[in-house]
């Protein structure tokens, strides 16, 4: 299974650069496309593990999400670009 997550920033928060970093950090990969990041899974233990990190890593960061789960067949018929352009260089 795949989950994508979406994220609004608020002026009030970190800016854009610091979210990917904090997604990064919990193995998310950003993404060009209609989604912002996503994180592949398994079975019910690892989607509540990985999906624990991301809300604790956004805790008081000012940043909002969302998320949207599809199945190993929807997420085969979609190409998702990693956009590697948007990170940090090293």
């Amino acid at each position: 299974m795949r989950t994508y997550v979406d994220t609004w920033q608020s002026s009030e928060g970190v800016d854009l650069m610091e979210v990917i970093k904090l997604m990064g950090k919990v193995g998310l990969k950003v993404i060009a496309g209609p989604h912002d990041f996503y994180f592949d899974w398994g079975d019910e233990a690892e989607f509540k593990r990985r999906i624990a990190e991301v809300h604790h890593i956004l805790a008081k960061s000012g940043v909002f999400y969302k998320t949207h789960t599809v199945s190993e067949e929807e997420a085969n018929e979609v190409s998702d670009l990693e956009a590697l352009w948007v990170l940090p260089r090293v």
